[in-house]
């Protein structure tokens, strides 16, 4: 795998950004072409995959680009304040990787991924942009963000400039959520973690609505640990 950091100049954002690219040294032009958007979370970078993660060892002999790029703090939201991060995730990201790159991905082998923050951005990606994604999977994900926006909006920093006083509609995952969308949801959480009643819940709602998802839980918490075992599993149930 070649690791490659691009420093660019968003039109959304207005100012430079940074973002880490795995990418295989050789690509297989007879197979498949994958494309994963893997997002960080709160307080995070777009240095902590490689940083925190076995990432590299487990693309090893993978025809996959993984495209590591800036979120902030931005909760991958335009909000009310706040630098328009959801416009530069799902509008301009994918243009400056085929140009950057000189690549072209189809949908069915695009999938965006997050932890945390990063899980809630994903999965709202996902389920508002789904003729860009076919694929989506939150790591200990903030899911139900109805449950913890006030808390969220009051105390995280920046909180105020991007969550208005009432949450808009399409900042609630749920209200995004339509019956047998062609997608396909990998979910996980930690037994001790505590947004494990949010990845259950969700779970619930998918069933409802014949989305095709698998919710895995197992012993671990908020950490790396757990979202480094968990990155190796959502490669293999996607398949690539």
């Amino acid at each position: 795998m070649a690791l490659i950091h691009l420093m660019t100049t968003s039109k959304y954002l207005q100012r430079d950004i940074d973002i880490n690219i795995y990418k295989p040294n050789e690509i297989d032009k007879k197979a498949p072409l994958h494309l994963m958007i893997l997002l960080h979370g709160y307080m995070g970078n777009y240095t902590n995959w490689l940083r925190y993660t076995r990432l590299e060892k487990y693309l090893e002999g993978k025809n996959i680009v993984v495209v590591m790029p800036s979120g902030e703090n931005s909760w991958y939201l335009n909000g009310l304040f706040n630098d328009p991060y959801e416009n530069f995730l799902n509008r301009e990201l994918h243009k400056i990787i085929k140009e950057t790159l000189n690549l072209v991905f189809k949908r069915e082998n695009t999938s965006i991924v997050g932890l945390s923050m990063g899980g809630y951005g994903a999965i709202r990606s996902l389920l508002k942009y789904s003729h860009l994604y076919s694929k989506g999977a939150s790591l200990s994900g903030v899911l139900d963000l109805g449950k913890h926006y006030q808390r969220i909006r009051e105390n995280y920093l920046k909180g105020r400039a991007i969550f208005p006083e009432v949450m808009p509609h399409d900042f609630d995952l749920f209200n995004l959520l339509k019956a047998n969308l062609d997608v396909d949801i990998y979910l996980s959480c930690g037994n001790s973690d505590g947004l494990l009643d949010d990845s259950i819940k969700f779970k619930e709602e998918l069933v409802k609505k014949g989305i095709k998802h698998h919710l895995n839980l197992t012993p671990g918490d908020h950490n790396w640990e757990f979202w480094d075992r968990e990155i190796k599993a959502v490669i293999k149930y996607f398949g690539i």
